[in-house]
């Protein structure tokens, strides 16, 4: 049975960036604390958020990893995961004791496009799995390489599927050991619920928040 993680506010994850102006002086106590999914994964309650800066995720992420970090968000669109997964292997750390989430993007909803653009994520982060999918917003966009596709008067193109038909072929994924776990990012409490309504997830007893874009 596939988890649905979705927005809340018990538990905060926030985006930050290491640098040499900023040093940690010392480990970060996050590995105690974790919750755990209905698929039986535990996720650590505190993580380390990627965003659009290519330059400084390598570094970053190998540094957050090695000062007790052990969950790392990331997604398509911020097109850093090559840099993510690099900085995964720089850190030392065993992939097993990470939980390494990521995002589909928008252009990539239709069912068809799902599992190869999980692919594609796969081979940039250097790894044979994510812990968590997600998926990033509750909107189709135009099949197809442009992420923002838009008509001649600046518009965005929606897609021809729903979120829901997305959200199916993502539920498939988990039995390839591709994704163990699936989740939503940026949903309201009404779209959860009709992915609740509507297909064969049941809801996490444990939700949780991530600060995304």
């Amino acid at each position: 049975m596939a988890s649905l993680a979705a927005r809340a506010t018990r538990m905060p994850m926030f985006r930050a960036s290491i640098s040499s102006r900023q040093p940690l002086s010392r480990s970060l106590s996050t590995r105690a604390t974790s919750y755990k999914l209905n698929t039986g994964a535990k996720i650590p309650a505190l993580g380390f958020g990627t965003f659009q800066d290519s330059e400084s995720q390598e570094e970053t992420v190998s540094r957050a990893l090695q000062k007790g970090m052990r969950l790392i968000d990331t997604a398509r669109v911020y097109d850093v995961e090559k840099e993510v997964g690099k900085g995964i292997k720089k850190s030392g750390v065993p992939r097993e004791d990470i939980f390494l989430g990521t995002k589909l993007w928008c252009n990539d909803y239709h069912p068809d496009d799902v599992e190869r653009a999980l692919d594609d994520s796969l081979r940039d982060l250097d790894t044979p799995y994510v812990d968590l999918l997600l998926m990033h917003y509750p909107c189709t966009f135009k099949r197809g390489s442009d992420r923002f596709p838009r008509d001649a008067d600046g518009r965005m193109i929606s897609g021809e599927t729903t979120y829901v038909e997305t959200w199916k072929a993502m539920e498939k994924l988990t039995s390839t050991g591709k994704a163990k776990a699936i989740g939503v990012s940026n949903f309201s409490k009404g779209e959860i619920e009709t992915l609740l309504r509507e297909t064969s997830t049941v809801s996490n007893t444990t939700r949780y928040h991530i600060t995304t874009s």
